[in-house]
């Protein structure tokens, strides 16, 4: 392949966006979608197909209800990066200016983005060596060190807010490092003491520093409520330097104003006309004219509502629920706009590569009855270049499952099987399957097809087919 057309493929795949779909508990799903710079609008189709029997239509299961049980929160994507390049970036002679400036502002935002960075490296060294030989290890143990110590020798002042700020993040750094690498430790179990060794050593300086600098640590025969309460609070103050800002409207609400009026109008023109024919024909006090003018009233309100629902209902199909304005949270300038959208189309009426898709996965659709759940999204950045030299947004939402888990039946089923001699009684867990089909389209289209297994105990499984 000629080199031009491989930058040209790698462009592309820079600029595409990605969708991820995992567990996040018992009753949600967690749908993570990112949205390069370069996909200037990117449209998102999310096809859910539900079988019968959890009620997922438009009469039980509205776009209502559908839009409380999903969360949504629109951050920047910290870039991914090695903790070296982190080691060799400008960010400590910065910190270094703003703390000798006094710019206790400025200088949380960075330390805090700065805290993000190293989580991020850490678990992005952690994805890129599965199964590392110990001398990438010693390497990762050397580059982590230094940077922590890098860190910590920042000219902080013995008091102050700068000091406060920085105690906070590094707390917030100190406990993500201690999570990360004891999962880490938990997954290479089988490694010898020798081959993983560098790991634990990093654990035992981070515990000696926290105790050192009197921060609160996990206690293992005690109760942790407030220490996770508090970790909870310091990974929100630190991450709270990515999170964008949202306003959400209705949209399409004064074409709908306007479509209500001029029913209203109409309506209110047939009785009228109908009361100036009766009193022309039966004159004012008659009781033929108090009949007409009854029958006038009773015909304006019916006329009025069957105008209404049959226009809106035809003109909302050129409009999306709801149009979100994304603004920097810091400078609160525009960034883009997100229009969502649920429908409960017709199984007839998808396009034919869902359709396709779907169908692999036997026994179809049609065949079982399902009910297709559509929401559809549509991102417009409308700059060239993100604040703070982000190359992404991402957009995290929950949805929770906990209206369909409900209708759910007995978690266990009795299985009748005859072995040639008697009849055999065997317990079977009973689970229900939904399909999740994404479509994205930003210049090429992609398709990804999820399997989610339901039970009556809450989401058992996500697994991703294709």
């Amino acid at each position: 392949m000629p080199q031009h057309q491989k930058q040209q493929n790698h462009l592309q795949e820079k600029n595409q966006v990605t969708i991820e779909l995992e567990l996040h508990d018992r009753f949600q799903l967690q749908l993570t979608s990112i949205y390069p710079i370069g996909s200037k609008t990117s449209h998102l189709e999310y096809y859910l197909f539900v079988p019968p029997s959890l009620g997922c239509t438009a009469e039980r299961y509205p776009a209502e209800f559908f839009y409380r049980d999903l969360r949504s929160f629109l951050r920047y994507r910290v870039n991914p990066q090695s903790l070296e390049k982190i080691i060799e970036s400008p960010i400590f002679d910065e910190l270094t200016q703003r703390i000798f400036n006094q710019q206790s502002l400025r200088f949380g935002l960075k330390l805090r983005r700065l805290g993000c960075e190293i989580k991020h490296a850490v678990a992005h060294w952690i994805s890129l060596h599965p199964n590392p030989e110990r001398e990438k290890i010693i390497l990762f143990n050397t580059q982590l060190e230094f940077l922590l110590t890098k860190l910590r020798q920042l000219p902080i002042p013995e008091e102050g807010r700068i000091r406060r700020i920085f105690r906070q993040v590094d707390e917030y750094i100190t406990h993500n490092l201690e999570y990360q690498l004891c999962r880490w430790l938990q997954e290479h179990s089988k490694l010898s003491n020798e081959h993983s060794s560098p790991i634990k050593q990093i654990l035992v300086h981070e515990g000696e520093w926290r105790r050192l600098n009197n921060y609160p640590e996990i206690k293992i025969d005690g109760r942790n409520e407030q220490l996770l309460a508090r970790i909870r609070l310091l990974r929100r103050f630190c991450e709270s330097t990515l999170f964008l800002e949202v306003k959400r409207k209705r949209e399409g609400r004064w074409m709908e104003q306007m479509v209500f009026s001029l029913a209203a109008g109409l309506a209110m023109a047939i009785a009228m006309a109908i009361a100036f024919m009766a009193q022309q024909e039966y004159g004012n006090l008659t009781l033929q004219f108090f009949n007409a003018m009854v029958v006038g009233y009773i015909l304006k309100d019916r006329i009025k509502e069957i105008i209404r629902n049959i226009t809106w209902k035809r003109l909302n199909k050129n409009y999306f629920d709801f149009r979100t304005t994304i603004l920097d949270s810091r400078k609160k300038k525009m960034l883009g706009q997100i229009r969502e959208q649920v429908r409960f189309p017709d199984l007839d009426k998808i396009p034919d590569t869902i359709q396709t898709a779907r169908n692999q996965q036997l026994p179809s659709a049609k065949e079982t009855g399902e009910t297709l759940l559509l929401y559809r999204k549509q991102l417009q950045l409308k700059i060239s270049k993100l604040p703070g030299g982000y190359q992404a947004i991402q957009d995290v939402q929950f949805l929770n499952l906990q209206q369909m888990i409900s209708l759910t039946s007995e978690p266990i089923d009795e299985l009748l099987t005859y072995d040639g001699q008697q009849v055999n009684s065997v317990e079977a867990k009973k689970s229900y399957q939904l399909w999740l089909i994404t479509r994205t389209t930003n210049g090429e289209q992609r398709i990804n097809v999820w399997r989610i297994t339901l039970t009556r105990k809450g989401i058992r499984q996500v697994k991703k087919i294709s």
